[in-house]
Order: C-alpha cells, then structure tokens, then sequence
C-alpha cells in the first residue's frame, strides 16, 4: 500500500522551491543591475564646466607709461578673486593686461580632448591659451586667460561671461 504525503509536506516543498527560485531570480536581477551602474557610471562621458568670468573697467585714471604698455609689478593677486565658479578681474585700465592661470585635471582612465570657449561681451577682451588639447589619463594642463584691454576705444564699465571647459572622451 502506497503512503500519501500529507498536505502539508507537499506544501512545505513547494514554498522551499519558491523561495530557492526567488533567491537565484533576485541574485540574477541584482547582477544585471550592478553591472548595468557599473558600466554606467564607468563609460567614458563628456564632462562641462562653466565659470562666470567678470572684469570692471576703469578709464578716468592717470596711467603711467609703464601701466599703458601693460607692465605693472604689484598686479599680481591684486585684481583677481577665484571664488567658487568664478574667476574675477577686477578693476583694469585701459592699456593693462593680466593673466590668470586655472588648472583643468583629467580624473578619468582615458584620454579627453579639452575644448574651451568664452561667451559675452568681457571675451573681446580675453585670449585663451591652452598648450594642449588632449590630456591623457589621470593628468593635468594649465589653461592661460590672459586679459588683453586696448589703449583706444574702450568703454568704462562692468563686463561678464562664462568660461566653458568641456572634456570630450576621445577616440580610439
């Protein structure tokens, strides 16, 4: 004679099955999803940053020839404020220029070409030296703003922008 199994017995089989096929379905869904984030969060992408640039012009000062030609020995420092985002250049004269260097860094594991640009009315007066255009890995390069006002035909007043350094992966 054949013995039945009890009910439940044949219950308690089925819920250790479930939850053995719940476990591995959840190991697997996890999986994915940590693989999915990492492949994110670690596939090269295009890094932007903006900086809000501001110059104030003043020309009803008694300029020596030495300030004209653009040559002061107590400028540095003196007219330029780094604060969070910004880069300020305070107070130039006509004839004047002043350079300021901004470090840019390569945090990634590949290499990026750097493109930068300058927008609004204080980029007539700003050049942008960048020795460089690919950094490589875990890198940096100095980027050169260099404030360049005219002796002639220059406005008294307050100028703004943004500077716009982009970290573009590169090829292969």
């Amino acid at each position: 004679m054949r013995r039945r199994r009890s009910t439940y017995s044949r219950q308690s089989s089925r819920n250790k099955a479930f939850i053995i096929f719940l476990i591995g379905f959840l190991i697997i869904v996890g999986s994915w999803t940590t693989l999915k984030a990492y492949r994110y969060f670690n596939a090269p992408h295009e890094e932007k940053s903006i900086h809000l640039l501001y110059l104030e012009i003043e020309t009803n000062k008694n300029l020596t020839l030495g300030e004209v030609l653009g040559y002061r020995n107590d400028t540095e420092g003196k007219y330029v404020i780094i604060q969070k985002g910004g880069i300020y250049f305070y107070t130039l004269s006509p004839g004047w220029n002043f350079t300021r260097e901004l470090e840019i860094t390569n945090r990634a594991w590949y290499p990026v070409d750097v493109e930068t640009s300058a927008d609004g009315n204080i980029a007539q007066f700003l050049t942008i030296d960048l020795p460089s255009k690919t950094l490589e890995p875990k890198s940096s390069a100095v980027v050169n703003l260099t404030i360049l006002l005219p002796t002639e035909n220059v406005i008294a007043g307050k100028y703004g922008g943004n500077l716009t350094i982009r970290l573009i992966p590169k090829k292969a």
